[in-house]
């Protein structure tokens, strides 16, 4: 993807704002599924998209970085290899709802 330096990684996610659990799952598709407490109003729920990202993959909030998706449920997300080195070690989903 253009933008893309050398030690990032582009993530293809899926956001469910205004859950009652939070967390990171791999879908079989091969993308993410973030689940925020954060309602959509306000950017609130992409700022809690990137720490959680942040959190799970053990970097700092600022390297995690919206690229694409601003108003979507569908972003890509861009984080330091290491990160998504973590992420990679979730658990698959049995179904990609």
């Amino acid at each position: 993807m253009a933008g893309q330096t050398e030690g990032t990684v582009d993530l293809h996610i899926v956001v469910r704002p205004g859950r009652r659990i939070e967390g990171i799952v791999r879908l079989k598709s091969g993308s993410l599924r973030v689940d925020v407490r954060d309602r959509p109003i306000d950017g609130k729920a992409n700022a809690a998209v990137t720490a959680l990202i942040a959190r799970v993959g053990g970097v700092p909030k600022s390297s995690v970085v919206l690229v694409a998706g601003l108003r979507a449920r569908q972003k890509v997300i861009r984080v330091p290899q290491r990160c998504a080195d973590r992420i990679a070690c979730l658990p698959i989903a049995t179904t990609d709802d």
